[in-house]
């Protein structure tokens, strides 16, 4: 599970998306994983930009006028959204333009641009991770920075099987 763990974190630096590691076991595949981690991250984006547009503007605008001067956008924390759609979304929405727009138009504008702005993300990154010894490596490096072990990461395998040698062994061989 440790490389669909590191997936995982990476997914949540890269993407600000929270995988569950389970769900990310025996993706091996790059298309794979970058559609899986981009498709979580925009519904989790869409999620986010409903439940937080609603602090920023209120909850109770039923009725709003079609923009130029909406009186109920005075009670609206324009800065704050602002600041927050730069910061989460990479969206520059200026106050003045906020403050001209019903809160359908400030929703579909963020909800438009954050899909674009993570369909834009590379996920290179991951392709590290894909290596098929990448476990066996990291530990390792491990081995080698904590006790000076020099241990090459082909030897936590069976030698005829691309299966690892049991915990213990693996335990014995970074020991010795």
């Amino acid at each position: 599970d440790y490389v669909a763990s590191v997936v995982s974190e990476w997914a949540k630096t890269n993407f600000e998306v929270q995988l569950e590691p389970y769900d990310l076991r025996g993706m091996h595949d790059l298309n794979e994983l970058e559609h899986y981690i981009k498709e979580q991250a925009k519904a989790e984006a869409l999620t986010t930009i409903t439940a937080t547009l609603d602090e920023f503007l209120g909850e109770d605008e039923a009725e709003e006028g079609s923009g130029g001067g909406n009186s109920k956008s005075q009670g609206w924390d324009v800065k704050g959204l602002s600041s927050w759609a730069m910061s989460r979304f990479r969206v520059n929405l200026p106050q003045t333009q906020i403050k001209r727009m019903t809160k359908d138009e400030v929703e579909e504008r963020l909800r438009t641009a954050a899909l674009e702005q993570i369909e834009k993300r590379e996920c290179t990154g991951l392709e590290k991770y894909l290596d098929p010894i990448y476990a066996e490596s990291e530990l390792a490096n491990w081995a080698r920075e904590r006790f000076d072990d020099q241990i090459d990461p082909k030897d936590f395998l069976l030698e005829d099987a691309p299966s690892r040698r049991s915990a213990e062994e693996i335990v014995e061989m970074i020991q010795n």
